[in-house]
């Protein structure tokens, strides 16, 4: 599996999925595009957390400076023990 293949395998929209193909993605050319974390109960030493992070939109937008750009959220859910959600965070990266 080449990496174009593996951004692109699980992509069903046709249109992204050509967009970021004709890319070349790299760790070279990526931005972090910032991240806010919600927190929502209390997390102490001893807990025992269930971590899911979602993919949650992909973009593919133009930059003058850039050139094609895809941009990517994510987002995580953190999970206490007791099922209660204590914090979600959500992040972009940008790749170019």
């Amino acid at each position: 599996m080449s990496d174009q293949d593996a951004y692109t395998g699980a992509i069903r929209n046709p249109r992204i999925k050509d967009e970021i193909k004709s890319m070349r993605l790299s760790a070279k050319g990526l931005l972090d595009g910032g991240t806010e974390t919600e927190y929502f109960g209390d997390i102490c030493a001893g807990d025992t957390l269930r971590v899911v992070n979602r993919l949650e939109n992909l973009e593919v937008r133009e930059s003058k400076a850039l050139g094609k750009m895809l941009i990517t959220t994510q987002r995580t859910t953190f999970t206490n023990q007791h099922g209660k959600v204590v914090a979600v965070q959500t992040g972009q990266a940008i790749y170019y």
